[in-house]
């Protein structure tokens, strides 16, 4: 199933379900995912770039003290993403998050006051810069390589980054490619 409503300018709101696929030729996707441990008091952010081939670019994680509410962390998850992405330059790019809760508020035109509100105040503000950018739901089965880095992520404090395949990762790239 597909549904798109436009974010920003060009940007499109996306519903895919089943399996991780490779994005268009020339073209990037960006998985993103949380995590939030309440019995340890952390969350954790996720966020992994592949092109068009499926090859691996890079991978982001970060783990922080505190509990955030699960829609909070995942819009956290997504700003943090795409600052990543703005900063490395990135261009035609597609992100992809299981987190129904954030793609559905950047396509509408509502005001929400709350933290959540702003915290998607500063991801629609950053996609008005980056016009190639698309922001989809997909699956949580679409989603498992961001889930595992995110999951990871909360055993190292701090941000992590890797330009290598990170060997806890190995496993869930090789299915994503079958």
């Amino acid at each position: 199933m597909e549904r798109c409503s436009t974010v920003g300018t060009d940007a499109q709101l996306k519903v895919k379900e089943g399996k991780w696929n490779k994005p268009r030729r020339g073209t990037c996707t960006c998985n993103v995912d949380t995590a939030v441990f309440k019995e340890k008091g952390l969350s954790s952010i996720a966020a992994i770039i592949r092109v068009d081939s499926g090859a691996f670019i890079a991978a982001m994680g970060e783990c922080f003290v505190g509990v955030f509410e699960p829609k909070e962390a995942e819009a956290i998850g997504v700003r943090e993403a795409l600052s990543w992405l703005k900063e490395g330059n990135m261009l035609q790019v597609t992100i992809e998050t299981d987190a129904q809760v954030v793609v559905q508020p950047l396509s509408s035109n509502s005001k929400d006051l709350s933290y959540f509100g702003s915290l998607i105040d500063d991801c629609t503000e950053l996609l008005t810069d980056m016009l190639s950018y698309k922001v989809c739901f997909v699956g949580r089965s679409a989603n498992l390589a961001a889930r595992k880095i995110a999951r990871e992520a909360s055993s190292r404090p701090g941000r992590y980054e890797w330009l290598v395949v990170p060997s806890f990762l190995i496993d869930v790239l090789k299915f994503d490619l079958k």
